[in-house]
């Protein structure tokens, strides 16, 4: 229901045959309501300042007279995109929000937010059409924004192919505005292992965690690159190079009470997307294998002390599996038996078939498999370097088959 049906039905008192039409459930609870809200709206008196100036100028205006009645400021992404919005019709209702809440409604809220989706946009402008205070062509700007919108749904299903379905198993977040330069740049980069590599290789040496600002090289040099090849090539020229890492323990704890599960979360499910370890499916439906979107990470253990957790404790499976597991007291003898998890969904999660006299996790050994599959997948996936590409895919695809 728009607001402009619902001062329509004022108007011509019939909100009651309008909450009919539309199907609301016992509507009479709501049409009283309706009536005095509307009126209100009505009553309202808008002040209207005349002042000089630009676009610039008036929004900057009424940010400072608004600043009061809001908990949160603007971000400098933000308050450009609403200058830009003045100076074409739509670019924001109907260019960038539709595809933020659908990438939203998927799990990439997140990581695909209007902010990122306007940074991405801002990089595909002309270098002259990327300052804010330019009156810029309304062609141009909206032409940006599909693209950017089109590359961040692209890149949100590439996440989804290599094992990140959400939000909380994307880490560095600001990897995502490369993401989305790369594939609205270079749209083959979907057909190709680099960028799940590169994903890997930053969360794991850190190369986001430095003073600076990373990202937003890493998106000027794709910008730059005249090739997807030139891109790759400058990407894995960015990243601190060294040897291979042999992750330990630590690498496997993260804060209790963070978004997300920050590099091991990135690094386990890509490694699970690969498929080396086996198809990983739901405890309680063979047929639900991940990657898929119902396939969160829920706890195996309650009742964890301390103020970090560790992967260990957590597995990929659907809401209605975490309520079985919960319901019997974390993974022990009594959720197995409801659950009846074949002996190869258990080798895929590391877990072991509970018996009789020992009920609980043995998070020790179960942190010993991820860690062996963590490294084992960065050891199959390489280094990134020239030409390292097919190499890698090809070293992938013999570990799975071995």
């Amino acid at each position: 229901m728009s607001l402009s049906e619902l001062r329509s039905a004022a108007e011509r008192n019939s909100i009651r045959q309008l909450t009919h039409a539309m199907k609301v459930p016992r509507p009479e609870r709501y049409v009283e309501r309706l009536a005095a809200l509307m009126q209100k709206l009505l009553d309202t008196r808008v002040s209207v300042t005349w002042m000089y100036g630009g676009t610039t100028d008036v929004v900057d205006a009424f940010i400072r007279h608004n600043r009061a009645g809001s908990s949160r400021r603007l971000t400098v992404e933000e308050r450009r995109l609403a200058i830009l919005s003045l100076h074409c019709d739509g670019l924001q209702r109907d260019c960038i929000d539709p595809v933020v809440r659908d990438l939203a409604a998927r799990g990439f809220g997140s990581t695909f937010s209007r902010r990122r989706l306007f940074s991405v946009m801002q990089w595909l402008l002309p270098q002259t059409a990327r300052n804010h205070t330019l009156k810029g062509d309304p062609e141009l700007l909206s032409n940006a924004a599909r693209q950017a919108a089109q590359a961040c749904v692209q890149a949100a299903d590439y996440l989804e192919q290599h094992g990140i379905v959400c939000d909380e198993l994307f880490s560095p977040p600001s990897a995502a505005e490369v993401l989305g330069v790369l594939f609205a740049r270079f749209p083959e980069a979907a057909a190709n292992s680099f960028a799940a590599r590169w994903l890997a290789h930053v969360a794991i040496r850190g190369h986001y965690c430095t003073p600076g600002r990373p990202a937003h090289a890493d998106s000027q040099a794709v910008c730059l690159a005249k090739s997807f090849d030139e891109a790759a090539l400058a990407l894995a020229s960015n990243v601190p190079q060294g040897a291979q890492l042999q992750l330990q323990r630590e690498f496997l704890y993260t804060d209790r009470h963070g978004k997300t599960w920050g590099p091991a979360g990135t690094l386990y499910a890509l490694a699970l997307g690969s498929g080396a370890s086996g198809a990983a499916a739901d405890l309680a439906d063979p047929v639900l294998q991940f990657p898929d979107r119902r396939l969160r990470l829920y706890p195996l253990r309650f009742s964890l002390p301390g103020m970090r957790r560790s992967l260990a404790s957590y597995a990929f499976m659907t809401l209605e599996t975490a309520e079985i597991i919960r319901e019997s007291g974390g993974w022990n003898r009594e959720a197995y038996e409801h659950l009846g998890s074949s002996d190869r969904t258990l080798l895929a999660h590391g877990l072991s078939r509970p018996t009789l006299r020992d009920e609980t996790l043995t998070e020790e050994e179960r942190e010993d498999h991820i860690l062996g599959l963590l490294n084992s997948h960065l050891a199959a996936i390489g280094p990134l370097h020239p030409g390292s590409a097919e190499k890698a895919t090809n070293a992938a695809q013999c570990s799975i088959t071995s």
